[in-house]
């Protein structure tokens, strides 16, 4: 065979399984939103690749927020970025850079005024981020805000177990729990006869909680979860697939 051909046999045989094998999976990008200061959250991006533009919708609980106030980051420098309100307790922010851009970086810092206790509440972070190709990037969102309402749950749920056992009035404490489990949409209803039925939704959360926040690589906050939980009387067993939990007898402090 001539050498020119082969060559070029070689050459189209090599392209054509470049073209057959498997893209190597993607990094996924990481937004999140945590606490910047008093009355402030940030909006950050790391492991960003060829971003082009973006819609993210920050969800938050009225009653603890008002007067929002957004600022775009150093990271949107030299494109557009605007904030709109979908009704209470939602913020759609919308940007466009001038060109692709990778790194990590502010993509927004958030101001508000406080209202009705020292720190606002996040609900949940959700988007859509578009790369220079018109694709959808895959993206995990954090919202690293969760430990204050989870310890503040914990630090509630303890309160009203002492108070029973040395007969104080609760009902103060498990109001304020109820409207605290009603922003992050869990109820305490317990059926009749049925001890321990109201705490497990709310279990399930924080279960569900500490794996994300394992997956995420933030393993002081999911160890301090398991920790408040098995003084309140809840164990944690980990396996490869899956976290189950029981009740056992709480440790005193």
């Amino acid at each position: 065979m001539d050498v020119r051909k082969m060559f070029a046999f070689l050459s189209l045989a090599f392209l054509l399984l470049l073209a057959a094998a498997p893209e190597a999976p993607a990094v996924s990008a990481i937004v999140s939103i945590s606490p910047g200061g008093d009355g402030v959250f940030l909006l950050t991006g790391n492991a960003i690749n060829n971003l082009d533009n973006m819609v993210l919708t920050v969800t938050y609980d009225p009653a603890t927020m008002e007067n929002l106030f957004f600022q775009e980051g150093e990271f949107v420098g030299g494109g557009t970025a605007s904030a709109t309100s979908s009704g209470p307790g939602n913020l759609r922010i919308t940007v466009r850079l001038s060109e692709p851009k990778t790194g990590n970086g502010t993509f927004a810092k958030i101001t508000y005024t406080p209202k009705g206790g020292p720190a606002g509440q996040i609900i949940s972070l959700k988007g859509t981020l578009i790369n220079n190709r018109a694709v959808e990037m895959p993206t995990i969102y954090q919202e690293l805000y969760i430990a204050a309402p989870v310890e503040t749950c914990f630090d509630l749920a303890r309160d009203i177990n002492r108070g029973r056992e040395e007969s104080r009035d609760v009902r103060p404490a498990q109001a304020s729990l109820s409207r605290l489990g009603g922003v992050l949409g869990i109820t305490f209803e317990t059926p009749q006869g049925q001890d321990n039925v109201g705490a497990q939704p709310f279990i399930e959360l924080l279960v569900e909680t500490r794996s994300k926040l394992r997956e995420a690589k933030q393993f002081a906050l999911a160890d301090s979860i398991r920790a408040r939980l098995t003084e309140m009387g809840v164990a944690l067993e980990d396996s490869p697939q899956w976290t189950t939990w029981r009740f056992q007898a709480p440790e005193k402090a």
